[in-house]
């Protein structure tokens, strides 16, 4: 039977023109491990359940990179990306690309996800984007070596950390491992910037910039803070540390040369694979403090997806959104991936706890996340992530002092907070 032209015409202003199969672009993801082929599938799945096609771009693996390609397409006003997958600092600066993600999701639909991260992504009213994850600095650690060594627990402060990491060290170099190392973490890029927002925030120093526009990086614990972990370099932690990402220092950790590491929580199902020489030898537990008054706290991290403004077909991509920000694909992560949940309940799954009893870690370690100061910034944050990364490389690599490192970073941070006023 053949439709009049007419019918088919008034079928598409009835139901919209996306009824019509499209293609949709997304771009950014992870690809470590078996993300990439987890991600494939679920994208896969909703292709098939919806008749639409999907084009996905990786973004690239270096933050500032991903970020700088995002911006060139924000710029361009491209259209050939409908949906862009997001980190948590980059909020404000892609309200201005994005639409406003309220008008699919209810309020009831929107209490499912932690409130601290969907106060994150509104901006000025809008909601940027819808999380898909969240993450937190986590501190991994060798349970067979602090068994070996005659540590019942692992560190609660920095200083036992430094102490544990060192006798351990001594002692595995002394067995023959020449190249072990008592702690791994970040020193590259926006890495330093979370590590020494981590370790200032644990001393009582605040962060950096606070909720309130008042800077607050000179002070005593910062420069405690700071002082401490100069001391690991070239001691506990290689001297390469300043140019690590996440996966150089998981690669170290799996191989079975360091006794702790500072990550995120995807990195577990990796370090717990078959082919991993820790396999069934660590765990996880929340970061060290600054000293025995000081708070325990990892940088709080994420993912979330926005649609572009720039988007042909809003609705299409909105729905790919709440597909991916569901409670079956993001227990589909977790169970695969180890990833964390943005929606509480989860963390109560019975599935996903029998697999990973340590989720239930998970809320209270989230629930103590330091943010980096992008809400206070907006658009400017990067600016401020380069100002502190720059710095603080300066001082690891002993070319300042830690009094005139804070007080750098001071005066960069309040001439940015006075641009634009």
């Amino acid at each position: 039977m053949r439709l009049h032209r007419g019918f088919v015409l008034g079928l598409l202003l009835l139901f919209g023109a996306d009824c019509i199969a499209v293609t949709i672009g997304i771009e950014g993801s992870s690809e470590f491990g078996d993300a990439r082929k987890v991600t494939r599938r679920l994208l896969d799945e909703w292709a098939r359940k919806t008749g639409n096609q999907i084009v996905y771009l990786s973004k690239p693996n270096s933050y500032p990179a991903a970020f700088g390609q995002f911006l060139i397409d924000w710029a361009a006003h491209t259209a050939d990306i409908d949906v862009y997958s997001i980190d948590t600092t980059w909020q404000a600066a892609a309200a201005p690309h994005a639409i406003d993600l309220t008008k699919y999701f209810s309020p009831e639909e929107l209490r499912a996800y932690f409130p601290q991260v969907i106060k994150n992504n509104t901006v000025d009213g809008k909601l940027v984007s819808v999380p898909t994850s969240v993450d937190v600095g986590l501190l991994y650690y060798r349970t067979d070596l602090l068994k070996k060594y005659g540590f019942a627990d692992p560190p609660e402060t920095w200083d036992e950390l430094t102490k544990m990491a060192r006798t351990i060290q001594v002692g595995e170099r002394a067995a023959g491992d020449a190249d072990f190392y008592g702690y791994l973490w970040q020193g590259k890029d926006e890495g330093v910037l979370v590590n020494a927002l981590e370790w200032i925030f644990s001393y009582g120093g605040g962060t950096i910039i606070e909720p309130n526009g008042r800077v607050s990086i000179n002070n005593p614990g910062a420069i405690d803070a700071l002082n401490g972990a100069r001391e690991w370099l070239g001691s506990i932690s290689p001297t390469d540390t300043l140019t690590y990402a996440e996966e150089d220092c998981r690669n170290i950790f799996e191989s079975g040369r360091s006794a702790f590491m500072r990550n995120w929580p995807y990195v577990y199902v990796l370090a717990d694979k078959p082919d991993s020489r820790v396999r069934g030898k660590f765990s996880i537990t929340v970061l060290p403090k600054g000293r025995d008054s000081g708070t325990h706290a990892g940088a709080l991290g994420g993912w979330s997806l926005m649609v572009s403004k720039y988007s042909k077909h809003p609705d299409v991509a909105a729905d790919l959104v709440k597909y991916f920000s569901s409670a079956e694909v993001e227990k589909a992560v977790a169970l695969e991936l180890s990833g964390m949940p943005s929606r509480p309940a989860l963390y109560q799954d019975e599935d996903i706890l029998s697999k990973y009893p340590w989720f239930a870690k998970l809320p209270a370690i989230f629930d103590q996340a330091v943010a980096r100061p992008s809400d206070v910034l907006g658009a400017k944050y990067n600016r401020l992530a380069y100002l502190v990364s720059y710095q603080i490389d300066r001082f690891l690599r002993h070319d300042e002092t830690a009094e005139e490192t804070v007080h750098q970073i001071e005066d960069g941070a309040k001439k940015l907070m006075r641009d634009g006023e």
